[in-house]
């Protein structure tokens, strides 16, 4: 398994500031030395969950769950701890060093993916090149109100009318047949007698990764008679559709400033608002979005604004999203354009500020669905029962007991129904499993043994502690998690000079650690340095 150097990780785990980390993700409360917030892994009504900056870890003292910042993450985004690692990385604005591995084929797999990152790379630049040799691709974006720097920003380009030039191009820079074709810029020929460009005749748009690297494209064809008006790459080493955001790259730090995402459906949609200053915008590129795709939303924001367009097939997208988006505990707003414009024709007519105004009166999926079906004194039980049966399953994939009751309330008065129909609790695929052991009571340590322990961890205890490490004796304490934190305390003066609290927690087992948060002073200041 591939993995980062463990002094890396170290660091990486001192600079994180825990509390930031979980609070993207929970609404924290400051209480004393400790943070408070609902547990979200389990259906918790109360907040049970401590978070303790100076400890760097998170508790929850109903369900049990309990680490430090990577654990979270793991435990919430349900990945392994090399994803977590990247995670936190991410929300910290560390850069990431390369990737160490002790299997020859996890490192043959890394240097496959930075060969394929640096195909992409190159086949970008050809066809921006190209791009800038074709008066009809020009024109196009041109006739779609792009200029060219918006262009150049978005790395357009222009794939040849060639079987061949793209694929001559790359093995001119070194690359084989096999790589072309795993790249999915290639494909084989009938017979298996060579290969040819999968993408000919068409206006290219790159797909980033988060950290603006060419993994994919999308290619727009100029030829009303050909069948498949959009071409995406294929599945490869590099490229997930359904783990990607078209404009993420471009648009994470307005997203993460603004508190929320707007989503529209196509790629031209998204390049034309961030034209007009709406900065905050991406691309689901699909008809509906993923789990994957929600939760790189929720590592940023709290809200989506879905702008999909108001035909069959975009009313089917926003059903299908609204549940998934739910699921990750994003508030979602649904905005329909006036005149049934779509996003790229509304901002080239009104503008960027018109279009953030539309925005701000985006309403939530109850408006939405009952402005939609236009109910009113006329409207047959039967349509309000389809309707109040759709409502019914959108409320189910609410983790929040008390938002899905607001909803449920809201629903019910305007179907007029009773609200206890509309809200049954919580879809089970709709928010992670409780967790399966019982969390004992706590055992409250003596109260002379709480006392000794906080005292050795209060300021003036500092220069004191390496004078009591050589002869006190912790076995003296009867409550033996006390006495496993009272040698932790010692172990770690003499090893390093002074008393940290986040290498205390480290050293510790889980028993005592659970102690140590739970006793530690209420008020940070009466805490060593």
């Amino acid at each position: 398994m591939p993995r980062f150097p463990a002094d890396f990780v170290s660091k990486l785990k001192d600079q994180a500031d825990i509390v930031e980390v979980v609070g993207r993700y929970v609404q924290l409360k400051k209480q004393g030395s400790a943070y408070l917030g609902v547990c979200p892994f389990h259906q918790d009504h109360k907040p049970s969950m401590h978070v303790t900056p100076s400890m760097g870890i998170y508790k929850c003292f109903a369900c049990g769950a309990g680490g430090d910042v990577f654990k979270f993450v793991q435990e919430h985004e349900h990945v392994e701890f090399l994803e977590a690692v990247k995670i936190v990385a991410e929300l910290v604005g560390v850069p990431l060093p390369a990737e160490e591995s002790e299997d020859p084929r996890e490192e043959a797999r890394r240097k496959e993916q930075a060969r394929l990152l640096e195909m992409h790379r190159l086949a970008c630049d050809f066809f921006q090149t190209e791009l800038r040799n074709c008066e009809t691709a020009k024109e196009y974006l041109k006739g779609r109100g792009l200029t060219g720097r918006t262009a150049k920003e978005f790395a357009l380009g222009w794939a040849p009318d060639s079987w061949d030039a793209l694929p001559d191009f790359l093995r001119g820079r070194g690359y084989s047949d096999k790589e072309i074709l795993l790249s999915g810029m290639g494909k084989a020929r009938e017979g298996g007698n060579g290969l040819y460009s999968r993408f000919r005749a068409r206006v290219m748009f790159p797909i980033f990764s988060p950290s603006k690297s060419v993994i994919g494209f999308t290619g727009r064809t100029l030829d009303p008679e050909e069948p498949a008006k959009y071409l995406n790459s294929p599945e490869t080493p590099i490229y997930h559709k359904g783990d990607v955001l078209f404009g993420l790259s471009h648009a994470r730090e307005e997203i993460r400033k603004k508190g929320r995402a707007v989503v529209v459906e196509g790629n031209v949609d998204v390049i034309q608002l961030w034209q007009g200053g709406v900065r905050n915008v991406v691309a689901a590129s699909g008809t509906a979005f993923t789990p994957a795709q929600a939760r790189l939303l929720k590592r940023i924001a709290d809200g989506v604004v879905l702008v999909f367009d108001g035909d069959a097939a975009g009313q089917h997208a926003t059903d299908r999203s609204l549940p998934i988006l739910f699921a990750q505990g994003l508030e979602v707003r649904i905005l329909t354009l006036s005149d049934g414009k779509d996003p790229d024709d509304f901002v080239r007519e009104n503008g960027g500020e018109a279009f953030d105004a539309e925005v701000d009166k985006a309403v939530d999926f109850v408006d939405y669905l009952t402005r939609s079906a236009r109910l009113g004194p006329s409207t047959p039980p039967e349509e309000r029962a389809r309707l109040g049966k759709r409502i019914h399953d959108l409320v189910k994939a609410i983790p929040d007991p008390i938002l899905r009751e607001s909803y449920a309330n809201k629903a019910a008065d305007a179907l007029r129904l009773n609200a206890s129909l509309l809200n049954d609790g919580p879809a089970s695929a709709a928010r992670p499993a409780a967790r399966r052991r019982p969390v004992a009571a706590f055992r409250e340590p003596p109260a002379a043994e709480r006392d000794l322990v906080r005292a050795l961890l209060a300021p003036g205890a500092g220069e004191l502690l390496p004078k009591l490490a050589p002869t006190f004796d912790a076995t003296i304490l009867a409550d033996e998690r006390l006495a496993e934190i009272v040698d932790g305390i010692f172990a770690d003066v003499e090893a390093n000079g002074a008393l940290d609290l986040r290498r205390l927690g480290d050293s510790v087992s889980e028993a005592a650690r659970d102690a140590l948060v739970r006793i530690l002073p209420e008020d940070e200041n009466e805490l060593a340095d």
